[in-house]
């Protein structure tokens, strides 16, 4: 059992950097995402690019054999690749926070024009109203300068 063992473990030693040697597929998705696996892209990907992976331990390959620039040239294509999204992502940030700050500023300028016209409104009714003992000219007027003082500043903020 011990002897079979032994085998089995050698065979495995020896096998195992074959075994190891496999295609590394690299493509592009319809969103410029790269993609790298050991697995084909789907089949909706046309274009893609297939290298040979290989053990550094493997006793059949010569390390003068790898195509190293390759690999290079992908790993800097990764990096690229995922600097570009760090930039428009952060692009992205930049312009959501100008828009919520442009709709906030909007927002402030509609409700400052909602009270104008409403204060402008009570001016209208004072106007309209007629005098009594207890409403006199000199009260209409009085309440109307408070009323057009409120309207002026709020012009003042806008």
């Amino acid at each position: 059992m011990k002897k079979l063992l032994i085998s089995a473990s050698l065979i495995m030693f020896w096998i195992c950097p074959v075994i190891a040697d496999e295609n590394i597929y690299s493509w592009k998705d319809k969103e410029g995402i790269s993609h790298f696996s050991n697995q084909k892209p789907p089949d909706n990907i046309e274009k893609y690019s297939t290298s040979k992976a290989t053990s550094q331990n493997s006793t059949l390959n010569d390390p003068a054999e790898e195509n190293l620039p390759e690999y290079d040239g992908m790993i800097e294509d990764a990096r690229n690749q995922i600097q570009q999204n760090e930039d428009e992502t952060r692009e992205k940030e930049i312009q959501r926070a100008e828009e919520e700050k442009q709709k906030a500023e909007a927002d402030r300028k509609a409700q400052i024009e909602a009270k104008r016209k409403e204060l402008q409104d009570k001016i209208d009714d004072l106007k309209k109203r007629q005098l009594s003992r207890t409403f006199n000219t000199a009260a209409k007027n009085t309440r109307i300068n408070i009323i057009q003082k409120q309207i002026d500043e709020l012009d003042k903020s806008q």
